[in-house]
């Protein structure tokens, strides 16, 4: 009995630590996508990348397109699965609802600005 209990905890830790982990590669992952949006919306109109090359800027267009469409998908995942953690693991329910507030981040702050 004292084994089996001692498994089932084991088994518990192991859940909660993948849990965890998925929670800090999703945060990587939004701020990376953060650090792009940023980097891309910048590039748009920079006279050096963008705005004398007509290709570069289409590119940065694009790209930032694809990075903001990933933030709003990001943020909603990272939401829900935050709030799945929650019964479960602590630590990952707060890593994965650091990760959709980064991803939200780019979104209020176009939303406050306007554009």
């Amino acid at each position: 009995m004292r084994r089996l209990r001692r498994l089932r905890d084991l088994d518990a830790s192991l859940a909660q630590g993948i849990a965890v982990w998925v929670g800090w590669i999703l945060f990587g992952i939004t701020l990376l996508n953060t650090l792009a949006l940023a980097f891309s919306g910048w590039a748009v109109s920079a006279r050096a990348l963008g705005v004398r090359d007509m290709g570069r800027g289409l590119f940065f267009a694009g790209f930032y397109a694809a990075t903001l469409t990933a933030s709003v998908n990001l943020a909603l995942f990272c939401t829900v699965l935050a709030a799945g953690a929650w019964f479960f693991s602590g630590r990952a329910a707060l890593w994965l609802l650091a990760a959709a507030l980064m991803s939200g981040l780019p979104l209020g702050l176009l939303t406050l600005l306007g554009r």
